[in-house]
């Protein structure tokens, strides 16, 4: 795959890095958020008495859907994060694996579940991925570690200082909501650009790769706050020399391209194949030879610099 770097801006520590890949705009689907507001798409608990690592969506538009790992989902019996990213064919019905992010509530609030302008913190996604490539490995199924995923949202709590009621995690994203759009108004997404590295400090985090640019665009804030989230006061102290993000972004394209991967059958439609390297997790999604979205996300308790590029 090719790349050509668009953009690179940082701010409080944080780093992002745009491109562009070959792969660009080559396959037409829209976000899940966008046709949750259009109420084209509608996803609801399992059943009526819900199951936690459980849900249902309709698509009942002509379009296909896209929802990545790591979207959260609000409402319903508690709120949910996807376990993987998912494509879902034209008027379909389809069960996707999520995990718990709101522990302390078992009951309805609404009917179904909205998309907030969030998604999970890049952290969360690395722990969800690394578990998820252990069970598809082991028995082939897109479940995570739902205690682990308790214990993260826990520990955001403890490192800023904030009690929710219900260990919800949307909750922690308004506590920090002032100082998140202050990093927020620094960074703006480039016309064309398909695909983001993202940094904190001489950290990588996390990069993202969509077919279409239009959806790294939603995207991008999301991700970004994700990352935000787990800013730390050394992080801003720690930025990487002139050229060295652009340097280690592409990088990564060989890192990537070089790894064995594993293919399974994906939740909605198409392939997805998961792959490992020493300091960081990735999976991409396929369908019809195209490529949807490509996910590499940084390992907890590895060194940050495990590999030249990382």
């Amino acid at each position: 795959m090719e790349a050509r770097i668009t953009d690179v801006t940082t701010a409080h520590g944080l780093t992002a890095v745009q491109f562009t890949t070959s792969l660009c705009d080559t396959f037409d689907y829209i976000s899940g958020a966008k046709a949750i507001k259009q109420k084209l798409l509608e996803v609801k608990e399992f059943t009526e008495s819900g199951s936690v690592n459980k849900l249902i969506v309709l698509n009942s538009s002509d379009k296909f859907v896209f929802m990545m790992d790591g979207d959260i989902l609000v409402g319903a019996k508690q709120n949910r994060v996807l376990n993987t990213s998912v494509l879902l064919a034209p008027q379909s019905k389809t069960v996707i694996p999520v995990s718990c992010v709101e522990q302390g509530r078992w009951n309805y609030v609404s009917a179904k579940f909205h998309a907030p302008d969030y998604a999970a913190p890049h952290a969360l996604r690395s722990l969800k991925a690394e578990a998820v490539r252990s069970n598809l490995m082991a028995n082939k199924t897109f479940d995570a570690d739902q205690g682990g995923v308790w214990k993260r949202v826990g520990q955001y709590e403890a490192s800023h200082k904030f009690h929710s009621r219900t260990g919800n995690l949307s909750e922690i994203y308004e506590h920090k909501r002032a100082s998140i759009d202050d990093i927020l108004e620094k960074f703006h997404s480039k016309k064309g650009a398909n695909g983001v590295a993202l940094y904190r400090g001489k950290s990588f985090c996390g990069l993202d790769i969509y077919n279409r640019s239009a959806v790294l665009k939603e995207y991008f804030p999301k991700l970004l706050q994700g990352v935000a989230l787990d800013l730390t006061p050394s992080d801003e102290n720690h930025v990487m020399a002139k050229g060295e993000p652009e340097y280690r972004t592409l990088a990564l394209f060989d890192e990537i391209e070089a790894a064995e991967k594993h293919a399974f059958d994906a939740v909605g439609v198409g392939l997805e194949k998961r792959f490992d390297l020493p300091a960081a997790s990735g999976f991409m999604l396929e369908y019809q030879a195209k490529g949807i979205h490509l996910a590499l996300l940084q390992k907890e308790g590895v060194s940050r610099r495990g590999s030249h590029s990382l």
